[in-house]
């Protein structure tokens, strides 16, 4: 036996010469990965070895170095052996420690030299509480040696019960701290945005009421829990007194999003209705998904297949999605984009679980990247899903309100019609009734007269014909300027362009022979900006009824009777004001002076409709009219009327094409 142990002695150098080189810590760097250059490997196939056994002597030539630049338990019933040496050659020696990146591992010991052949074990791993971790992360820490300048050689005793890299590196502590803490930091975004995510849509769904919400909320919670399980958050904050479930809550996690997933995108792109077979073959997946869930916690237990069985999902849903934006639904684009990133996320990180990828930051965080960004895509899906509701229910709402509005205008259209047909009958009845009075009188006088000229036997019947003469004449005038009125509101409005002077001369013109004319001063102030466009013939007969009753109401006695016309006239309308200084009429006649046959006891001899006819005159063309009038100081009135300058506006019609004339 001793014979033995020398000989092993005489061949350690020789052993000592196949071990990896050991890792050198410098000042230029933070950070040294334990690649398959510095590390040695020993597989325990019957897991009965202890370290007193592995560090001996005896088994340094069974340490071999690493085939591929992490280690790997190929064989996941064994218990691996890691060795590693560190020589700190930097110049201001600082504490350090080593991490392993991989968090779900059932057993993770940690071996430190403590001299005379003895070793110091610090025990890690997801069989125990959390709170059995010398530092509280979600991934192994294991501190050096605190004398660490001199060449040392650690062991790590790894078991895990499924295959899976262990990537182990070896950092300065200010180092951990500056990086633990920004990793922290960016995963408290990103869990932040998965909650606000989940919050919000489900605000949503018990506003809208729609079921495709519900499943994606549970779509969106239950990978944020996955993502807890697969970074080591979960166990850290949510269960970190249940270490068994570390077994179970992975697996029913990606489970239950894998069915929340189908279930959203089957309502939300109405699978059900628009793509039947699909449809049917979804149905049967999330069948065969269940019991392959509840046969892998229970008879195959920690199976593999489980990462190749869940890409189905998302090419179903992926495939959906194409099928229904290739049918016009636009909020399906959305889907498409997101499934496509989502997709290759996963692929990523399923590559590396199957140990097809080697572990690094964007492969170990791509789902976490690509579910966020397909979240936002998604959450876009749903925004555009709501602005089609609110903009089916805005179009209702739009629809309803126009009916209602239209119902509204027909309503009171009909009520005006009706207050109309109401007013021109008792109009009518107004009109037929002073009508048969004013002509009555004539008609009596002529009829009274006649009769009793016949009868009068002297020889003065030309006194009678002069009565009958003038009665009739009046009847003359009555009929004359009633066919005047219909003329006017019966005309056909065509407009002309305005010369206010010229006629005005032609009126003062045909009133030459009346017996107030003589003696009767005219003033025109007329200031014109713009060309004065309007019907001539309604104009005249404006202009023609106002001159005619200036001179007619004068007062004869007055050395200086006049009518000053002020007109002025823009681009918009004309103000026109007929002031004279005649007999003028009391506040009493005022609001009566525009009616149909009216007269005051001055204007006996009067039909009563000149002013009547300038109302409806002004009123055809779309103006207003009024007048102020003192007993013995005179009459003006104002008259506004619009400048149809530009183009053939119809004055009965609220629009007009807009032309400036030639």
């Amino acid at each position: 036996m001793k014979k033995t142990f020398l000989l092993l002695l005489l061949l350690l150098p020789t052993f000592n010469s196949l071990a990896s080189a050991p890792l050198i810590l410098a000042d230029q760097a933070e950070d040294y990965y334990l690649d398959f250059d510095k590390v040695d490997i020993l597989e325990d196939k019957n897991n009965e070895w202890d370290i007193d056994f592995v560090s001996s002597p005896m088994m340094a030539e069974r340490f071999q170095t690493g085939k591929s630049r992490f280690v790997v338990n190929e064989n996941p019933s064994s218990t691996y052996w890691v060795r590693f040496t560190v020589h700190d050659n930097s110049k201001t020696p600082s504490n350090w420690l080593v991490e392993s990146f991989m968090f779900n591992i059932k057993s993770l010991d940690f071996y430190i030299p403590t001299g005379n052949g003895n070793y110091q074990v610090q025990r890690n791993g997801n069989l125990f509480p959390f709170d059995h971790r010398k530092f509280k992360h979600k991934n192994f820490e294991f501190p050096l040696a605190a004398d660490h300048r001199g060449p040392i050689t650690y062991y790590i005793k790894y078991k895990n019960d499924r295959a899976d890299w262990l990537v182990l590196v070896v950092r300065a502590y200010t180092r951990f701290t500056s990086y633990s803490l920004t990793e922290y930091f960016m995963l408290g975004i990103f869990y932040g945005m998965v909650l606000v995510i989940g919050v919000y849509n489900l605000f949503l769904f018990f506003t809208i009421r729609d079921i495709a919400y519900l499943y994606y909320v549970c779509y969106v919670f239950t990978f944020g829990l996955l993502s807890m399980c697969q970074d080591g958050t979960g166990f850290q904050y949510i269960w970190p007194n249940s270490p068994v479930w570390n077994d179970y809550a992975g697996p029913s996690w990606q489970w239950l999003m894998m069915i929340f997933l189908l279930m959203y995108s089957k309502t939300f792109l109405k699978v059900k209705e628009e793509m039947p077979l699909l449809n049917l073959i979804i149905n049967i997946f999330i069948v065969c998904r269940t019991i392959f869930f509840i046969l892998s916690i229970t008879i195959l237990s920690h199976s593999g297949g489980i990462h190749y069985i869940d890409l189905i999902p998302f090419l179903l849903a992926y495939i959906a999605s194409i099928i229904s934006y290739s049918r016009g639904y636009g909020a399906a684009r959305y889907f498409v984009i997101g499934f496509t990133i989502l997709f290759i996320a996963f692929l990523i990180n399923n590559l590396q679980l199957l140990r097809i990828l080697p572990p690094n930051v964007i492969a170990t965080y791509s789902m976490n990247i690509g579910a966020i960004l397909e979240m936002i895509l998604l959450s876009l899906a749903l925004a555009d899903r709501i602005k089609s509701i609110k903009e089916s229910d805005l179009l209702k709402e739009a629809v309803n309100r126009e009916l209602e509005k239209k119902v509204q205008e027909r309503t009171e259209a009909f009520l005006q019609q009706k207050n109309v047909i109401q007013e021109k009958v008792q109009e009518h009845d107004n009109f037929i009734y002073k009508v048969s009075h004013d002509i009555k009188g004539p008609l009596k006088s002529i009829i009274g007269l006649t009769d009793v000229g016949m009868k009068d036997k002297m020889e003065n019947a030309h006194e009678y014909f002069e009565h009958i003469m003038k009665s009739a004449k009046r009847l003359d005038n009555i009929v004359m300027e009633l066919l005047f009125i219909t003329k006017v509101n019966r005309a056909k409005v065509d407009m002309a362009e305005i010369d206010f002077k010229n006629i005005i001369e032609e009126i003062k013109g045909s009133f030459e022979h009346l017996p107030n004319y003589k003696g009767m001063r005219f003033e025109l102030d007329l200031e014109q900006k713009e060309k004065f466009y309007c019907e001539k013939f309604i104009l005249y007969s404006i202009f023609q009824n106002l001159i005619e009753n200036s001179i007619k109401y004068r007062k004869v006695v007055h050395n200086d009777s006049y009518l000053k016309i002020k007109i002025l006239v823009d681009e918009k309308e004309a103000n026109i004001e007929f002031s004279d200084n005649g007999i003028g009429m009391s506040s009493e006649y005022h609001n009566k002076i525009f009616d149909m046959f009216f007269r005051i006891q001055s204007g006996k001899d009067s039909t009563g409709l000149g002013l009547y006819i300038v109302k409806v005159s002004v009123e055809k063309l779309r103006g207003s009219i009024r007048m102020e009038s003192k007993p013995e100081q005179g009459t003006t009135f104002y008259i506004k009327l619009p400048n149809f300058l530009y183009g053939n506006r119809n004055p009965e019609s609220e629009t007009f094409t807009q032309a400036r004339p030639s």
